[in-house]
């Protein structure tokens, strides 16, 4: 099945965005809570980090060379209940460090802890969950954590799903 066919709660990507093509990509208005966040581009079937938002900056991923980047690790898991990981690339095991922390541990360590991190949670059908990466603890070549809080309380909450893609 096509990913923009799946029902929303059965989608499994890290990207916040679809566009048909660059054209629709180019033209549309970004604010600066957008930076660091991932669009999928349908006509050529790649993916896209927003580098900067005024003007739009793009950056390919997984496309190498000058000034682009490619997808170090990423994770899709669900931390209602028991943490279970759905899919990921990279990453050896997520640790759930009480309700809405964790650490996501690589399985092969970056080269140097200067990667770029973009993240995507759901949270439950009556709550709105917002991300931070790198809460209170400095990112390392091994790990690095990720604290999801409900937008209404203030308190971290476990959202039904938190995707991560890792940029190096």
């Amino acid at each position: 099945m096509l990913h923009k066919n799946m029902p929303l709660s059965e989608r499994h990507g890290i990207h916040c965005w679809e566009f048909a093509n660059s054209t629709a990509r180019l033209a549309a208005a970004f604010t600066a809570e957008d930076i660091g966040k991932v669009a999928y581009q349908e006509s050529d079937e790649t993916f896209w980090w927003l580098k900067d938002h005024a003007p739009a900056a793009w950056v390919k991923v997984g496309g190498g060379g000058a000034g682009q980047s490619d997808v170090f690790a990423w994770v899709n898991f669900n931390a209602v209940g028991t943490l279970s990981i759905r899919a990921s690339k990279n990453v050896a095991s997520v640790t759930d460090n009480g309700a809405g922390h964790y650490t996501i541990n690589f399985a092969e360590p970056a080269p140097d802890a200067d990667y770029a991190v973009s993240i995507n949670v759901r949270g439950s059908t009556s709550s709105r969950i917002t991300s931070q990466v790198f809460k209170d603890v400095t990112p390392t070549t091994t790990s690095f954590n990720v604290v999801c809080i409900a937008e209404g309380t203030g308190l971290s909450e476990d959202p039904q799903s938190v995707m991560v893609a890792v940029f190096r």
